[in-house]
């Protein structure tokens, strides 16, 4: 396992402007995949792909810290089925699963003609980029993750009594997507609130999170998947407390399945939003492991 002691970013100021890269959604394309409609972004960049496929909350904006650190790369980002923009299903119930999203990866990336890229994931997309790699091994360099692998090993069901109380009763725009940012419970950025309500209002839909409240951390367990991954696989993690300490049980499943696995910590991070509280550390330790393996075939 590897330990960054690099300086902290220093953008913890109120005066720090959080949506000065952001990438809205008229910056990128909509991909018809049998009839499904998905948004993705495509910076176009001279290097290898590398596709991040952010979480439920945050969406692909999570990344948009790091962009400026990564334009020797062609980035995608995409808002997975349900999400943004992209299609959602006019079902009363719909269905969504890590299968259906990965598989609408798959289609997504062959729709564009990426036959090969690496993967960095974070939150809930590391349920999509360890499922896609097990299943599409001859389509992957190489795997980047923050999150743990199954839900099941932790009850958290009164968590998600909160979120779903505060989604049911106010929504996903206004005062829900505030009280939402503000139940993240971070503290360290006096500008996060506003980014994150501005977040779940762009990428949630309450249909969407009716439909799938939980599911990451309750129900959706990857973990047979994990001895299928061949491709080399970095655990990027943050250190800060206290939720750092809930993920050592993942890591070490992790650990004990992914056959070329790596660990790598970054001092200080916060361990859900590393890449916004300390982008630059966060994207040397991605650059440096995709140049690693970029000549994996």
């Amino acid at each position: 396992m590897t330990m960054r002691t690099l300086t902290p970013t220093r953008f913890r100021s109120e005066s720090y402007n959080p949506f000065r890269n952001r990438t809205d959604f008229e910056a990128g394309k909509v991909q018809e995949l049998d009839g499904a409609g998905i948004w993705y972004h495509d910076t176009g960049g001279p290097g290898e792909v590398v596709v991040l496929l952010g979480g439920f909350t945050a969406g692909h904006f999570v990344f948009d810290f790091v962009r400026e650190h990564m334009e020797d790369h062609r980035l995608i980002t995409w808002e997975p089925r349900g999400l943004g923009p992209s299609f959602r299903p006019d079902d009363e119930k719909p269905h969504y699963s890590v299968d259906l999203w990965a598989d609408d990866l798959r289609l997504l990336l062959s729709g564009i003609g990426v036959e090969k890229a690496h993967l960095w994931a974070d939150g809930f997309g590391g349920f999509i980029a360890l499922r896609f790699a097990a299943e599409h091994p001859e389509m992957v360099h190489s795997v980047i993750t923050s999150t743990e692998v199954s839900a099941t090993l932790q009850d958290r069901s009164k968590n998600w009594n909160i979120y779903s109380a505060i989604v049911n009763n106010l929504g996903t725009t206004g005062r829900g997507a505030r009280l939402l940012a503000k139940w993240m419970d971070f503290e360290t950025l006096p500008w996060f609130v506003s980014w994150e309500s501005q977040n779940i209002t762009d990428v949630l839909h309450l249909e969407t999170v009716r439909a799938t409240v939980g599911y990451g951390l309750l129900d959706a367990d990857v973990r047979q998947d994990l001895n299928r991954i061949k491709a080399p696989t970095l655990l990027l993690l943050g250190d800060e407390s206290p939720q750092a300490a809930m993920r050592q049980t993942g890591v070490h499943e992790l650990h004990i399945g992914v056959e070329n696995l790596e660990i790598e910590v970054i001092e200080g991070a916060h361990p859900s939003y590393g890449v916004v509280t300390h982008p630059l550390e966060f994207a040397q330790a991605a650059r440096d492991f995709f140049r690693k393996h970029m000549e994996i075939v």
